[in-house]
């Protein structure tokens, strides 16, 4: 993840439970910051204070400030959570629990969960809508796209994708989904 001053970017390192703090001009690493056991998917906050990791062998996730890269916080969530996302006015996160097949809400402000949603069989990538209404996230195993309504925290549909969906994104004004299919080897929209 690059900082929104394109300054830094940020590495997380499953195998040594660390990020790297690269400095982008430099091309040189400037810091480790511990983080909780294997570190897969990483994260920002929409304005650029937070980085979030998802540590899938930890069952947390870490919180660090980008302005000391210090840890601030670290959350228990379901087992194994692959991915962590921010809506866009930076007051939740969502974090997709592969082991558990939930999907926890975390609170931005306080950083204590509020939610846990049921989702389909392993959890792996989020994308939430521009306007923060709609949270789709694969299910690895269940072969679509579970859908969930932020206002609520309930799942209220899904959308078949193709074998095996690892990776989903939205488009900048929220109107197709893409998920990258790695049993069907076809990209969904």
């Amino acid at each position: 993840v690059l900082s929104l001053n394109n300054s830094y970017a940020y590495v997380s390192n499953y195998g040594s439970d660390n990020v790297a703090v690269i400095n982008t001009k430099t091309e040189s690493v400037v810091k480790t910051i511990p983080v909780g056991y294997e570190p897969i998917m990483i994260s920002e906050s929409p304005n650029g204070e937070y980085i979030f990791t998802a540590n899938y062998g930890s069952n947390n996730i870490t919180i660090v400030s980008t302005a000391t890269d210090n840890v601030i916080a670290n959350v228990n969530v379901g087992y194994n959570p692959y991915s962590v996302i921010s809506n866009p006015a930076g007051t939740f996160l969502y974090v997709a629990n592969s082991g558990s097949n939930n999907v926890t809400v975390i609170n931005e402000q306080t950083f204590q969960p509020v939610a846990s949603i049921n989702v389909g069989d392993d959890p792996i990538a989020l994308a939430v809508t521009p306007d923060g209404t709609r949270v789709f996230v694969t299910n690895y195993y269940s072969n679509n796209a579970t859908i969930i309504s932020t206002s609520t925290n309930k799942a209220i549909g899904t959308v078949a994708l193709g074998a095996d969906p690892l990776d989903i994104d939205l488009t900048t004004d929220g109107s197709f989904l893409y998920a990258a299919n790695y049993g069907s080897n076809y990209l969904s929209y």
